[in-house]
């Protein structure tokens, strides 16, 4: 009997954990107030900026003054007009980042990105947010980059490219609460190969 021994090369990016964020909150648009459901999944892993949002980057080995992100996997987001329960708009996608960039003593331009999408929207830009520790405390972002916060708060305004000048500098008040981890891509793929070597195996023996 020979021992089938499986050698996996899985990528970097798969080898982050991969958490599940339900969204919840509004956004105000003249003088119109919409709700926002729905769910974000985001790498954990600190990554370099690479300028495409739609792509995990390089991971960060150090924390210096550079540039950096953590990326969004997935989204799908459903926003419905308060005053107007029949105007729905449905928007998803594979792609996003939120960026950070690290000065000598603060951290500056925060902007969230959601690309890769289908529905009304083909991008979203939003101009800042903010991670909470579980008891709803700020983050210091500059300190604490590397660790990716339960809650994040996605504020100020937003600007959705697609739906015309009256949604641009819309003001928005939402939350994403992670709510359980997902199985890794790599996790999946080992045990995959796993089963596949355990076949093999099997089958040789029934020879």
């Amino acid at each position: 009997m020979s021992l089938i021994i499986l050698f996996v090369v899985v990528p970097g990016y798969l080898q982050a954990t991969f958490w599940n964020y339900s969204a919840d909150g509004t956004i105000v648009n003249d003088n119109q107030v919409y709700t926002v459901t729905g769910n974000v999944v985001i790498d954990d892993t600190l990554r370099l900026w690479s300028g495409d949002s739609s792509m995990p980057a390089t991971p960060a080995t150090e924390i210096e003054n550079y540039q950096y992100s953590y990326f969004i996997s997935q989204y799908s987001f459903k926003i419905s007009c308060d005053s107007s329960p029949h105007s729905i708009f449905l928007f998803q996608g594979t792609g996003g980042n939120f960026y950070m960039e690290r000065m000598d003593d603060m951290m500056g331009d925060l902007m969230w990105f959601f690309d890769n999408g289908s529905g009304e929207w083909d991008y979203w830009i939003g101009e800042s947010f903010y991670f909470y520790h579980l008891d709803r405390t700020q983050y210091d972002l500059f300190s604490e980059i590397d660790v990716l916060a339960p809650y994040v708060r996605l504020s100020d305004t937003w600007y959705g490219l697609g739906l015309g000048e009256d949604w641009l500098y819309a003001s928005t008040d939402i939350t994403l609460s992670r709510s359980a981890p997902i199985p890794e891509p790599a996790t999946l793929i080992l045990v995959g190969s796993g089963l596949f070597g355990l076949a093999g195996c099997r089958k040789k023996l029934q020879k």
